[in-house]
């Protein structure tokens, strides 16, 4: 072999010593990354589901007292309309004061009851939304992913390899806990 021979051997091995570290290197140092559908990781969890049904549960039982006074006054709207023409003007006005007073007590009910809705559901949804994000820190942890991101529909990740989704593996691993 001549020395122009060796010396191009000797290159090549070099090229690709250095080509291998890099290779190596790289492995080791770029982060592992996925992302997971939001929307299906929320709504296809269990505990959601659940949390859901016990919202659903609780405000049954504040709709069926609205529904009830709702009726309540509606029928009392019916009487007063069947006898006004048998009312005294003393009558009619107290009538109408009565209805009036029950109008706007039932107002102030169904705005209650609608504000005590939202603020269930807002609490309902952070909690299930704190199992979440902590069931997928331990996730991330576990299979050593540095950055595990977020898609909604609205479009905040614009493309991803499909490889990178790791939805439906968390989301059995989450209602495997949460059922266990």
């Amino acid at each position: 072999m001549n020395r122009t021979s060796r010396i191009l051997v000797i290159a090549c091995l070099v090229f690709a010593a250095i080509a291998l570290f890099t290779s190596i290197f790289n492995f080791f140092n770029n982060p592992k990354i996925a992302f997971v559908r939001n929307q299906e990781l929320v709504y296809g969890y269990a505990g959601m589901k659940d949390a859901n049904k016990k919202y659903e549960e609780e405000t049954k039982g504040w709709q069926a007292t609205i529904d009830s006074l709702e009726k309540n006054f509606h029928i009392q709207l019916s009487k007063y309309n069947s006898t006004y023409t048998e009312l005294n003007s003393k009558d009619k006005q107290s009538f109408e004061e009565r209805l009036e007073n029950q109008r706007l007590q039932l107002l102030k009910l169904k705005e209650a009851v609608g504000k005590k809705m939202e603020e269930k559901d807002l609490e309902i949804t952070q909690k299930v939304l704190n199992q979440i994000n902590s069931f997928v820190k331990e996730y991330a942890q576990k299979n050593g992913y540095k950055l595990i991101i977020g898609t909604t529909e609205d479009g905040n990740l614009m493309y991803a390899d499909e490889t990178l989704d790791v939805t439906d593996d968390v989301l059995s691993e989450l209602n495997i806990k949460y059922l266990n």
